[in-house]
């Protein structure tokens, strides 16, 4: 998620399933769409609930926003590892 985030993403498979951010879905000044994140589709099913695409936005979602926006993919994986942690 951080190489999609970032745009540099290798596999363009995968980028494509998390391309819309919530700015992408509309032009309002919200705080949804202001902070960066994914937007998530809905779906009815608990099969489609839990798709990769649908999992994995929420965990990047539930990311702070000052760790999502790391200089690197170390810095990131390093706060993102404390983040956990300091979760349990």
């Amino acid at each position: 998620m951080y190489d999609i985030d970032n745009n540099k993403s290798a596999v363009r498979t995968f980028s494509t399933l998390f391309t819309k951010k919530a700015n992408d879905i509309h032009n309002f000044n919200t705080r949804y769409a202001t902070s960066g994140k994914f937007f998530k589709k809905h779906f009815r099913t608990n099969i489609g609930k839990n798709f990769i695409e649908n999992v994995g936005i929420d965990v990047w979602n539930s990311i702070p926003q000052n760790i999502r926006q790391s200089g690197s993919k170390e810095s990131f994986a390093k706060a993102f590892k404390k983040f956990i942690i300091s979760k349990y």
